[in-house]
């Protein structure tokens, strides 16, 4: 159960500054549940700032390609060529 709480009222204070025609007219003290919160300020905000209600999107300019799986591979056995001909990793007793 939801009280009147601060944020609730901040918002009915500043629905109060918008003309009457753009008010959302809702009793807050009938709000019970958080989710009956949630949408309250939801409607307010969005009349408050109409312009952040517009869906932005972006263009991707390019996208990435994966590389194949065989190179992959290909590089996993010429480290262990390099190992075995004593390039890289710790040197063998003779």
């Amino acid at each position: 159960m939801v009280r009147t709480s601060v944020p609730i009222l901040h918002m009915q204070e500043a629905e109060f500054r918008l003309p009457a025609r753009q008010q959302t007219n809702i009793y807050i003290n009938k709000i019970k549940t958080e989710s009956q919160a949630a949408e309250y300020i939801g409607k307010v905000t969005a009349r408050l700032h109409p312009e952040a209600t517009k869906e932005v999107t972006f263009d991707i300019a390019a996208t990435g390609e994966r590389k194949s799986a065989r190179k992959a591979k290909t590089k996993i056995r010429s480290r262990k060529k390099q190992k075995n001909k004593g390039g890289v990793g710790p040197k063998k007793k003779r």
